[in-house]
């Protein structure tokens, strides 16, 4: 793969230009990583009285309970100070919402089980369940390409 710089002052904005025969995953992950440079790699949550900045690969998972956006580590649960839909808004490709009140690190399940009502139960690496809901069913099916292998259980590493 080649790579070409060139600096000039006459550019308005710095911008990253891509040129290949076709998209491969190698290409895919560098696009990802490029789109990420802006965008925060910490939020700013709550537990009891004191904040915290979380790095966004620590979190597994993001839910509503009680009207309150939740983040949950590994070890502990943070309340999250905005609406889940600003917390998407922040959210990379490493993010997957599953429901209207959900959204998981794909890097963070450990395997899923299609059930015969058609959802999708996700073991996350911290043992905890979670279902998806239909109406992001398909949405799910293409980020985790479940078209391609219809097997029972899968395990997936990312």
């Amino acid at each position: 793969m080649k790579v070409l710089v060139t600096i000039s002052k006459t550019l308005a904005e710095e911008k990253i230009s891509v040129e290949a025969y076709e998209m491969t995953p190698a290409l895919e992950n560098i696009i990802e990583q490029a789109e990420r440079l802006g965008q925060p790699d910490k939020l700013t949550v709550k537990k009891k009285d004191q904040f915290y900045r979380l790095h966004l690969n620590d979190i597994l998972r993001f839910n509503i309970e009680n009207r309150k956006v939740l983040a949950w580590t590994a070890k502990d649960c943070y309340t999250v100070p905005l609406r889940l839909y600003q917390v998407k808004d922040l959210l990379d490709q490493r993010f997957l919402q599953i429901s209207q009140s959900e959204i998981v690190q794909i890097s963070m399940i450990a395997h899923l089980t299609l059930l015969s009502n058609g959802l999708i139960e996700m073991t996350l690496k911290n043992g905890d369940k979670t279902f998806s809901s239909r109406r992001y069913l398909q949405s799910i099916k293409e980020r985790l390409e479940l078209y391609k292998n219809k097997q029972k259980e899968h395990d997936y590493e990312n």
